[in-house]
């Protein structure tokens, strides 16, 4: 407000000053642009008065909003340290409880790793279950709405059947399916390192793909591939080739993807494996 009653009063000083000229020049009355001038001046004194007063009030405004940032800042900040030790609290229990689950040298604890290491997001400790008795102790996890669950079923003897995923078998499918490339490459080094020579048209014959519970081990079709030897072809072929893959996983950092051959069939016949 200060610096705008110095500005103002600025300028009808120069006004004033202006009209005592001409009124000079005229040889009229200077008396009302005496006036002009005066309140100009006026103005301009209380601008100068006024302009301290409101760069006070500004900094004091300044200061109490810097103070209330600052008090807001600690507040969440306790609020942030009160949430964490809740947490850790929370953390701490939930651990507590899954250790406790112990059977035959396992725990909920590593059934808890096991989802995680199967992709499970989001993890509700609470919702891992846990019971045994004289046949052994199964741990399990709620998959869908439908009543589905993941689960490990441990012996009295300490061994661990394998984890069961109930999205499993869809996965591997998929798994099997999208990386047909790298078992045909696979298969292709067992059957020349046989004499042969192996295409599994991929792209005009088709794959299917999936994976055997009972053998533990992927499988890809290769519905319409083709064998040969010398000058003998077999075309038009039904080959399967079980595998495995570490963590199942590809690893592009090892031949073929770290894909393993374990056994290579064609049209029912085993011929590797």
């Amino acid at each position: 407000m200060g610096y705008f009653f110095m500005i103002l009063g600025f300028f009808v000083v120069i006004g004033g000053l202006i009209k005592i000229v001409i009124d000079l020049f005229k040889k009229v009355s200077i008396k009302k642009s005496g006036i002009i001038l005066l309140t100009g001046f006026v103005m301009f004194v209380v601008g100068l008065i006024i302009v301290p007063k409101d760069t006070d009030s500004s900094s004091k405004s300044d200061q109490s909003s810097k103070v209330e940032k600052k008090s807001v800042a600690a507040s969440k900040q306790r609020k942030a340290g009160k949430n964490q030790q809740k947490e850790k609290a929370i953390s701490a229990q939930q651990t507590q409880r899954l250790v406790s689950m112990a059977y035959a040298g396992y725990n909920g604890q590593k059934f808890f790793d096991a989802l995680k290491k199967a992709g499970v997001k989001n993890i509700d400790p609470s919702k891992i279950n846990y019971a045994h008795d004289e046949t052994g102790a199964s741990y399990t996890y709620p998959y869908d709405k439908e009543g589905r669950e993941y689960s490990i079923f441990v012996k009295p003897d300490g061994g661990v059947q394998p984890f069961n995923d109930p999205g499993f078998q869809k996965k591997a499918k998929e798994f099997a399916t999208d990386n047909s490339s790298y078992v045909e490459s696979a298969a292709k080094r067992i059957f020349e390192e046989n004499g042969y020579k192996f295409n599994g048209h991929v792209i005009l014959g088709g794959t299917n793909g999936g994976y055997s519970s009972s053998t533990q081990l992927y499988e890809t079709d290769f519905l319409d591939a083709e064998v040969s030897q010398g000058n003998t072809n077999y075309k038009h072929q039904k080959v399967t080739v079980l595998y495995t893959v570490p963590n199942n996983k590809i690893d592009n950092s090892k031949p073929n993807g770290g894909i393993e051959v374990k056994k290579i069939t064609m049209n029912g016949t085993t011929i590797y494996g």
